[in-house]
């Protein structure tokens, strides 16, 4: 923990993939990013691609533009990446910890990317709260 503040980030971002892609390489410029060991920096990137990814692809019966609510927290031993969206209730939690066997087309939504994703990170947490999902990983800091 020595010399580690805690500094908390907040992001809005618009359910377009091309959107998550420009906030994700905002975020690598980040000081803090840029002091994250290999892994956890990879745990982090997955972690919010493949979330807020599904997110964009699957969350929202209707079509036009959602603000997805995405905050980071780096300090101390752990990044904490928390999602909120106003999409149709899921959790991810309830995805089975194996991945289908077969053709990756014709897997369940989350499938693969939520079983790789809780392989990466040390818990994931989720709850439904005043009609948004609210999804909280804990992705453990190296050296």
């Amino acid at each position: 923990m020595e010399g580690w503040m805690k500094r908390v980030f907040l992001f809005r971002l618009p359910n377009d993939i091309g959107k998550l892609m420009a906030l994700a390489a905002q975020i690598r410029e980040l000081d803090e990013y840029r002091r994250l060991d290999g892994k956890t920096a990879y745990a982090l990137d997955l972690a919010l691609e493949e979330m807020a990814g599904n997110i964009i692809k699957y969350g929202y019966d209707v079509a036009g533009e959602r603000i997805i609510e995405i905050e980071i927290a780096f300090g101390g031993r752990a990044v904490t990446l928390t999602l909120r969206d106003d999409g149709r209730p899921f959790n991810p939690l309830n995805v089975p910890e194996e991945p289908e066997e077969g053709d990756v087309d014709g897997r369940r939504i989350g499938g693969v990317g939520v079983y790789l994703v809780r392989k990466m990170v040390r818990s994931m947490e989720y709850r439904r709260e005043n009609d948004r999902n609210v999804l909280t990983l804990h992705i453990d800091r190296g050296n």
